[in-house]
């Protein structure tokens, strides 16, 4: 397997770090050394500086240059498809780092998985581990460059950088950055709640509506249950969209999962369409 190894020995380079950074800079302009590696070597620097964007950004870029492995490109292990019904559920007010944690632990002892470690670089990134993340996330991309996990982490890392842009310019490429791998993502797993938002939320204003009635049209007809704290986005997103009858729709299905719900009752008024003869007693099961 060609392997690229991100050598941390040089965290204790006798370099100070800032001298390290500007020397790995110029040999990515004036050598012929492997530029993949010297960009990963560089991305670490960075963090070692407490520079996250720039760190994100260089390697970000460095990524097409990485050599993909064909003895492990498109092999999963036995665990791989539970961890990931464990990755795509749901979960109301789900805690990030709790369920981070918790695929850590699984997956501790597989080894040579491309999608385990996708799925151990999306959890150590939720952490704030980046140093780790990127050595995972490189393990898995020269073994399966073409998982929707590689185009939907690198959209994540994209809206991370596109917080934190305040030039307009740079700010737009970042966006139409997301928008790529999140919908090239969910093209290859529409089951994935949170990149049909991720769409949606950074389409261009004359697809946004496009990309609603698409996503809707994926969960009702999937039977994709939405978390209830999510009902309110959906509604809104596709009333906005001047399509309120597709939220009515959405709604008769979400009253199939949920007994009752506030975001339910919220919808029905937020639409006009709440009769107080509708409404729900008591009793009734929260």
């Amino acid at each position: 397997m060609l392997s690229i190894v991100i050598p941390l020995v040089l965290l204790a380079h006798p370099l100070e770090i800032k001298q390290r950074i500007a020397a790995l800079e110029e040999r990515l302009i004036t050598t012929q050394e492997d530029k993949a590696v010297l960009s990963l070597e560089l991305s670490l620097a960075y963090l070692e500086d407490q520079k996250l964007d720039q760190a994100l950004t260089t390697y970000l870029k460095s990524l097409p240059l990485i050599p993909i492995s064909e003895e492990f490109k498109g092999r999963n292990s036995e665990h791989y498809p539970e961890l990931l019904e464990i990755y795509l559920k749901p979960v109301e007010f789900v805690d990030l780092s709790k369920k981070s944690r918790e695929l850590l632990s699984l997956t501790s002892q597989i080894e040579g998985d491309p999608g385990v470690d996708y799925l151990k670089a999306a959890s150590y990134a939720n952490l704030g581990d980046y140093e780790s993340f990127m050595e995972c996330f490189i393990r898995a991309y020269q073994g399966a460059p073409d998982s929707f996990l590689a185009d939907k982490i690198q959209a994540v890392l994209y809206t991370k950088l596109y917080d934190r842009e305040i030039n307009p310019i740079h700010k737009e490429r970042l966006r139409e950055n997301v928008y790529l791998y999140a919908k090239r993502a969910s093209q290859k797993m529409s089951r994935d709640l949170s990149l049909q938002k991720m769409v949606c939320d950074f389409a261009p204003p004359h697809q946004v509506q496009q990309e609603v009635a698409l996503a809707l049209g994926t969960i009702m007809e999937k039977q994709l249950e939405v978390p209830r704290g999510d009902i309110r986005y959906w509604v809104k997103r596709a009333a906005e969209t001047d399509q309120k009858k597709l939220a009515i729709q959405f709604l008769d299905i979400a009253r199939n999962w949920y007994s009752y719900s506030q975001s339910l009752v919220w919808a029905e008024e937020y639409l006009g369409i709440r009769k107080e003869s509708e409404g729900y007693g008591e009793e009734a099961t929260r």
